[in-house]
């Protein structure tokens, strides 16, 4: 399987090309004098910045000749814009910046839509998106050889910069005069010396205290509060996210552009958790990838890794001593459901493992302190559920290799006492350089922990820091997550406060492989996406698709969520919605125009399919349910349609056009269209994607749902669910 790292290249060449020069500076407490770090500076209309270091310096390189506008901004501070920025070749200009403290306050809403949340989103191919199903049939005589030959990651990943953040909406805004004063030579050594934390003054965001070490220290609260988002939901914004700072991250990468989704079921339609699955080529001669189906019968198949090649493959398991294949199509649905022909037979008690992978340095103290306080809680709830459990819990601790040790192992057990009392001698400690040995800390967590074969295997990593990825490390965090995948175990990852991009960029990678979800402390911070790494931050990049609470809620959540699939009572997980009421102050046209902008952005988000830019798209008339939403729904449907004009990613097939077919096709512009009826109006229309709507009336208002279809196999990628005021329709 293809490991490749992405890394800078450092190959001999000029210093700078001729026509480019750079701009550095420091950035300062406009009050206090102090340096600030994690600011980030960008320049406006460009994808050139840097963020500020431990120093409060920030320089951004191979700036083209020209006049620029400079944008700084952090969570606490007013952002600042400096005009008329002249950069010349060869030259450095200096351009020291001051922030003043902001208060953050409340901003005045006038549509309730912004995206959903993730754990209760209908928008989901668990629940809404289209799937295929087959039943098995085909048995092998024997199972063929497994695949050989695979290739082991590279290594000694390199150093690259930070990513251009989005630009602020207000700001302090100043000019820079030009002097021949301000520029340097760009031979000149701009390089800075380490420097300890200890040694110098730094302003931290109003309110909070000085940070202890290189990671800033997060700060103190009651409990820790939580996010969480689904990365395996939102897939197609995840591939975005990806793709948008994979050139400014170290990572090993694993391509998941292209994924089919296993869903193995008994004849009731109930999960099949821990199945052995293996997945053959095109002939069946050669195992491709194998292994356990998830507690929901998941499994996922990635054919740009697995092979390239091949465009069918066959998908075999082994259910009461039977072993059979079904026939699986590269370009089919996305979402497969495999009928096997049993029933799910039910065990007394569910074994659950839950292994902690901790970050012990330093800054980890509260985080430390707070599963102390709270795990006999954990306990105590997930065994109380009404589906009987044997619940263990194991630690795997970690540092880095020069403290006082690297990793260090607590085995898995039943005795709460036992667990609690390792888990009270655990200490910060350590750490300083940022990065940790993450990768250590996972090969112990799946070579070195004794897991279950039979239950639920879950696995919870909790760090500040991102992980080394220059140790030159055989067994590197791709090769845990897909061991983890054979094994069915998941790895949630929690990023807590000071996580940089590149940490949550790693942390995002290993959950979403293990069908996991991706978890960040916010700290009483719900303002939205931004870099992260500093103090009192979100360390995220999910836009409005998370859900907070306090962790161990999450956790308790999440673990009652993966033992209900094993039970015949599945744990329901209440749906979410877009809403948004009749504003005084504004049209309706401008309310439904921000409402219909934010749920078409969430259908792309959450396809499970990638789309590209530039796909064709044709609406299709929103069906109203009952005669007196007809008006409303020609109303809503046009209202659709200008949000749709206004995506980038779609090219809008014109109405008159879609008409015109409907037509000829002798479809009512009003009916229900088959999937047949669907694939031939997409394909004569030459769309590659169409939107069709349902409308309902209910008490005080309307409901809708908009479906995202794929015309080549007519499956629905996303669905999203809107509630609009009576007073918004006709």
């Amino acid at each position: 399987m293809k490991r490749q790292l992405l890394a800078l290249l450092v190959i001999a060449m000029p210093l700078i090309s001729a026509s480019t020069g750079s701009i550095k500076g420091h950035v300062t407490d406009a009050a206090t004098g102090k340096i600030i770090v994690g600011v980030s500076v960008v320049l406006q209309k460009t994808s050139l910045g840097a963020s500020t270091d431990i120093k409060g310096n920030y320089k951004i390189l191979k700036v083209p000749e020209g006049v620029y506008t400079l944008t700084a901004t952090r969570i606490g501070y007013m952002p600042a814009t400096i005009k008329k920025v002249k950069v010349k070749a060869g030259k450095t200009i200096a351009v020291n910046i001051s922030l003043k403290t902001q208060k953050v306050e409340g901003e005045a809403v006038t549509v309730t839509a912004s995206r959903p949340l993730v754990s209760k989103d209908i928008t989901t191919s668990k629940q809404s998106g289209s799937s295929t199903t087959v039943d098995g049939g085909k048995t092998l005589a024997k199972e063929p050889s497994s695949k050989e030959g695979a290739e082991s990651p590279p290594g000694d990943p390199k150093k690259l910069s930070h990513p251009r953040p989005s630009s602020p909406i207000e700001s302090e805004e100043s000019e820079i005069l030009e002097d021949e004063s301000m520029y340097y030579s760009e031979d000149e050594d701009l390089s800075t010396e380490s420097l300890d934390l200890r040694d110098m003054e730094m302003a931290p965001p109003p309110g909070e205290p000085m940070p202890s070490k290189t990671r800033p220290a997060p700060p103190k609260s009651g409990g820790l509060k939580a996010g969480f988002a689904d990365d395996n939901q939102q897939f197609n914004y995840f591939l975005n996210f990806l793709n948008r700072y994979r050139s400014v991250v170290i990572s090993y990468t694993y391509d998941i552009s292209e994924r089919i989704h296993l869903m193995l079921k008994d004849n009731d339609g109930k999960s099949l958790p821990n199945v052995d699955i293996k997945i053959f080529d095109h002939n069946g001669s050669h195992v491709l990838d194998e292994g356990k189906t998830y507690s929901d019968g998941s499994y996922f198949i990635y054919p740009a890794e697995i092979a390239a090649d091949d465009k069918t493959y066959y998908v075999g398991y082994t259910v009461d001593g039977l072993y059979q294949t079904v026939l699986v199509k590269r370009n089919g649905p996305r979402n497969v459901n495999i009928k096997a022909d049993k029933s799910r037979e039910l065990l007394s008690k569910v074994p659950v493992d839950i292994v902690f992978i901790l970050d012990t340095t330093g800054s980890m103290g509260e985080e430390i302190r707070r599963l102390i306080a709270t795990i006999d809680m954990i306990h105590m709830n997930l065994t109380a559920l009404s589906s009987q459990t044997l619940i263990r819990f194991g630690m795997v601790l970690y540092r880095d290799k020069d403290d006082k040790y690297r990793t260090e192992v607590v085995a898995l057990t039943a005795d709460i006492n036992k667990f609690r009392g390792a888990l009270e001698k655990v200490q910060a400690g350590g750490g300083g350089d940022s990065p940790e040995d993450l990768q250590e800390a996972l090969h112990e967590a799946l070579r070195g922990v004794d897991w279950n074969e039979d239950g639920l295997r879950l696995g919870f990593v909790i760090t500040d820091a991102s992980a080394h990825l220059d140790y030159d490390q055989e067994y590197t965090y791709i090769s845990a997550a897909l061991e983890a995948k054979k094994r069915g175990i998941k790895l949630y990852c929690v990023g807590t406060g000071g996580l940089d991009l590149q940490g949550e960029y790693v942390l995002r990678q290993i959950s979403q492989l293990t069908y996991a979800k991706y978890l960040f402390l916010t700290y009483g911070q719900e303002t939205g996406e931004n870099t992260g790494g500093v103090t009192g931050s979100v360390s995220h990049h999910t836009g409005s698709n998370y859900q907070t609470d306090k962790l161990e809620a999450i956790i308790m959540r999440l673990a009652k969520e993966e033992i209900s699939n094993f039970s015949d009572e599945p744990m329901e997980i209440d749906e979410g919605y877009f809403e948004a009421d009749k504003v005084d102050h504004e049209t309706k046209e401008v309310t439904l125009s921000k409402l219909f902008k934010e749920a078409i952005a969430n259908l792309i988000d959450y396809s499970t399919l990638k789309i590209e830019d530039s796909r064709k798209l044709g609406v299709l008339p929103i069906h109203a349910k009952t005669k007196d939403a007809e008006l409303s729904a020609e109303y809503f449907l046009e209202q659709v349609q200008l949000s749709v004009a206004q995506n980038r990613q779609f090219v809008l097939i014109a109405r008159k056009d879609l008409q015109t077919v409907l037509d000829e096709q002798k479809l009512q512009l009003s009916g229900l269209l088959t999937d047949d009826q669907t694939t031939r109006i997409g394909e004569i229309l030459g769309a590659d994607l169409l939107l069709s709507g349902e409308l309902y009336r209910k008490d005080g208002g309307y409901e809708l749902f908009l479906k995202l279809i794929r015309v080549e196999t007519a499956e629905i990628l996303a669905v999203t669910k809107i509630v609009i005021d009576k007073d918004l329709g006709l």
